[in-house]
C-alpha cells in the first residue's frame, strides 16, 4: 500500500467516525461500490464476498451495485472486533 492509498483509507475511516457521530444525517445516503471499497479499504472481490455471504446488502440498478450507508454502519457495528 503506497502513501496515497494509506491516506485514502484514513480519509474513509474518518468519514465513518464523523458520520456515526451524526447518525440521523447520513443514514439514508446511497453509496456505489467504489465508495464502499474505499471506506472499508477492501478489494472488489472482498466486497462481492460480503454481499454473497450476507454481511452486506446491495441493490443493482442497470447493472450497477448500490449500498445504503446505514447497512454499511450496521455491518461494521455487528462485526466490530471480530477477525
Amino acid at each position: 500500500m503506497n502513501n496515497r492509498d494509506s491516506k485514502n483509507a484514513t480519509t474513509g475511516l474518518k468519514k465513518i467516525v464523523f458520520k456515526t457521530d451524526l447518525p440521523g444525517q447520513y443514514v439514508n445516503d446511497i453509496l456505489d461500490k467504489y465508495a464502499v471499497m474505499q471506506i472499508l479499504n477492501i478489494s472488489e472481490r472482498t466486497l462481492k464476498n460480503y454481499v454473497k455471504d450476507g454481511f452486506l446488502r446491495c441493490s443493482t440498478i442497470r447493472g450497477k451495485s448500490y449500498y445504503l450507508y446505514r447497512d454499511l454502519l450496521e455491518m461494521i457495528e455487528k462485526h466490530k472486533g471480530k477477525k
